[in-house]
């Protein structure tokens, strides 16, 4: 119960600290490559379809990879990363 109770506390700090964004994204003056799965939440999964829209990012979505796909989908994961680096290389 006392675990709990100390990871609600922390909980609550977590949420009212998304309240105010922490940049703005007209700030990001970088390449940017979004991940996401289309087996996750509906919610992440239309957040990182708005969000590339809204960047001009490139959006990679891996086809029944959920919300933990670093584990559940290794090789996609590491295709993300490489888009990313390759992306950033670019620009330099």
């Amino acid at each position: 119960r006392d675990m709990l109770r100390r990871e609600g506390a922390a909980f609550q700090v977590d949420m009212v600290s998304e309240l105010t964004a922490p940049f703005l994204l007209e700030d990001i003056d970088c390449p940017v490559v979004i991940g996401a799965g289309t087996a996750t939440s509906s919610g992440h999964l239309e957040g990182a379809r708005r969000l590339a829209q809204i960047l001009d990012a490139e959006l990679f979505e891996v086809e029944g990879a959920d919300h933990f796909a670093p584990t559940s989908s290794p090789g996609a994961w590491a295709e993300l990363v490489r888009r990313t680096v390759t992306a950033a290389t670019a620009r330099t």
